[in-house]
């Protein structure tokens, strides 16, 4: 840890008891019905607005649907159906019934699910962005039945968990998080005058808790090794809170600070062609949906980011193109930034559309086309979208890039040149996506390993070595040797450097269109003597996959068949749910795992031997 980030922590330690004080005696700056009518709750300013995101008549019906869900308290977290109750449980894991012991935040341990339970499914709740579709409801209909659960459930929110008590004020994220949803569900709830449930003494609870979130974040900031998508969402949500009520934060100096931070956090986490430096798709998605909000909350972000936000939604095209559920590369905590648009196989589409409209720099899609683009080239990613009228659908997408972001790369996965591969929108070779963060610390370690992805392993080590759930050692970097992404070919060609320092060999893969249905790959190991090598390809467990020679593999699709040849030097099984150690898995969404096959090749290798692969689409 660099000395300047143990100054930080120290003096954050120092500071505590001043701090702690200081958030516990927030009071109003004005009065409640002041702040009221200086707050800025006008629907023009949201995401939500149907001119701005052509959002059509499927995401209307879903929306009163979820809201007549929410009525009766039933929610989905992470894929799983939760009923809450008729008094919702802040402090419980509904997904197993465990209660988190109401204390103090700074008495929790997230990190042991022995106090905390899992505690994903206490923050995501604790987030209220299940309350999002009650309040879109309400705002359309003018029903009361819709605000009048919204703020029930907020009052009873403020009453079971006021600073400091509960996970929720855990972390500076969450609180971020809380504000920016708490913005978008004041303005729907707002926008047309007062709901009959509201009172003054509960607006007045709510302000003070407003600010007590934003003071918390203000003297907490995640930085240093700490400052990732944390950081950016801590940003986000002060900027929400301080343009959504104005007369609750007179000093107009928390907000250009906070929208400094912002913009510069934001360039330091993005590469300049637009890719989140996290190396994970997931949380390029959700920053770019904070980063989207913030333009639209204030216009001084926007002019500073709007050109980031294009480059960044170019990403999210090129992964939706012809493609129902897009790759997942790396970690993926089904994270979003307000409950608008929900994770789901719409969810990039959403943000890339949004985020479009709202930057303003290329031209619009639309919601039915969004996409069209070929080709798509970045430090990261390279990937390939088949023409209009070709007889097959086609994505392949390699990761070229590093491991992840700052010195922790926390949400990176040791992925280095691994492939993905979609025929007709139905994913054939997969990324097993995430499975766990904070339990089941083997799994961890299985899912983010290089076993778990389409790549080479090499003399049975990751590619980066693995030294806490969220911190890798040992950290390779990448080469792209040689590139062409024109319109009419596909030919890419990189290097990692992962094992040059442990075993003195670099891994080079080479990936070629030979013509529409044929790619070529070549993995080539370059170094001196002999290794242990292992070939992966995953797959997607809709499909099947058939041994048909020792060399050579069929998998079915809906309409096509995928014929993968693979080279003769190694050995060749087909893995499905396999314990110890595991293979042949996937998750779907955090904490749901299930078999699916793995083709497997083991064997040595001359170092300078090259592996030809080749995939036929049928």
């Amino acid at each position: 840890m660099p000395a300047a980030e143990i100054l930080y922590r120290l003096k954050l330690k120092i500071l505590a008891p001043r701090i702690h004080k200081a958030i516990l005696k927030e009071s109003l700056p004005t009065r409640v019905d002041k702040i009221v009518r200086s707050a800025n709750s006008s629907i023009k300013r949201l995401p939500a607005d149907l001119a701005l995101l052509n959002i059509g008549s499927k995401f209307l019906v879903k929306e009163f649907t979820e809201a007549e869900d929410e009525l009766s308290h039933t929610i989905s977290l992470f894929g799983k159906p939760l009923q809450l109750g008729d008094k919702v449980n802040w402090y419980r894991d509904y997904s197993t019934g465990f209660e988190c012991p109401k204390l103090e935040y700074t008495k929790l341990n997230y990190r042991n699910p022995k106090q905390t339970g899992n505690i994903m499914y206490i923050w995501w709740l604790n987030r209220h962005q299940h309350l999002a579709p009650d309040a879109f409801a309400y705002y359309l209909s003018q029903d009361e039945k819709y605000a009048t659960d919204v703020l029930a459930q907020i009052q009873q929110w403020l009453n079971d968990c006021p600073y400091p008590m509960g996970p929720a004020w855990l972390t500076g994220i969450e609180a971020g998080i809380r504000l920016l949803t708490w913005s978008w569900i004041y303005k729907l709830l707002f926008s047309k005058g007062y709901p009959d449930f509201c009172s003054d003494e509960l607006l007045e609870s709510w302000f003070v808790s407003i600010r007590q979130h934003v003071r918390f974040i203000d003297s907490h900031w995640a930085k240093y090794s700490s400052a990732n998508n944390h950081t950016i969402a801590e940003a986000v949500g002060i900027i929400a809170a301080a343009t959504t009520w104005p007369d609750l934060f007179p000093s107009k100096s928390l907000l250009k600070r906070s929208a400094k931070i912002l913009v510069e956090e934001a360039f330091l986490q993005n590469s300049s062609d637009g890719v989140n430096k996290e190396s994970a798709t997931s949380y390029h998605a959700f920053v770019l949906e904070l980063l989207t909000n913030a333009c639209l909350l204030y216009k001084p972000v926007k002019e500073a980011l709007a050109e980031l936000v294009d480059k960044m939604a170019d990403l999210l095209r090129s992964l939706t193109c012809e493609c129902d559920y897009p790759p997942e590369i790396g970690d993926s905590d089904n994270a979003v930034a307000t409950g608008i648009f929900e994770r789901g196989k719409d969810y990039y589409k959403s943000v890339f559309i949004a985020a479009k409209n709202v930057a303003g720099i290329s031209p619009k899609p639309s919601e039915d086309c969004p996409c069209n683009i070929g080709n798509y080239s970045s430090k990261t990613y390279a990937i390939y979208n088949s023409p209009p009228d070709s007889d097959f659908k086609t994505k392949l997408c390699m990761n070229v890039g590093g491991l992840g972001y700052g010195n922790l790369a926390a949400h990176g996965h040791a992925d280095a040149l691994a492939l993905t591969l979609h025929v007709n929108g139905e994913p054939v070779f997969i990324d097993p996506g995430t499975y766990s963060y904070h339990d089941e610390p083997d799994w961890r370690d299985y899912f983010r390993g290089t076993r778990a992805h389409n790549t080479l392993l090499i003399n049975h080590s990751n590619q980066a070595e693995i030294l806490g759930p969220f911190l890798w050692g040992e950290k390779y970097s990448t080469d792209i040797i040689r590139s062409d992404l024109s319109e009419n070919n596909f030919g890419i060609e990189a290097e990692h450097f992962g094992y040059l320092k442990r075993f003195g060999v670099k891994h080079r893969r080479e990936v070629v269109k030979s013509n529409p249905k044929k790619w070529v790959i070549k993995d080539k190991l370059a170094g001196n003597g002999v290794f242990y090598v292992e070939l992966l390809y995953h797959i997607h467990p809709d499909r099947k996959v058939e041994q048909i020679s020792e060399y050579v593999f069929r998998i079915s699709g809906t309409a096509f068949f995928v014929v993968l040849t693979l080279p003769s030097h190694l050995h060749y099984r087909i893995a499905k749910g396999e314990i110890s150690p595991p293979l042949g898995w996937f998750s779907p969404v955090l904490h749901q795992k299930i078999p699916s096959p793995t083709i497997f090749g083991e064997g040595t290798v001359n170092g300078c031997d090259n592996l030809f692969s080749r995939i036929e689409i049928m």
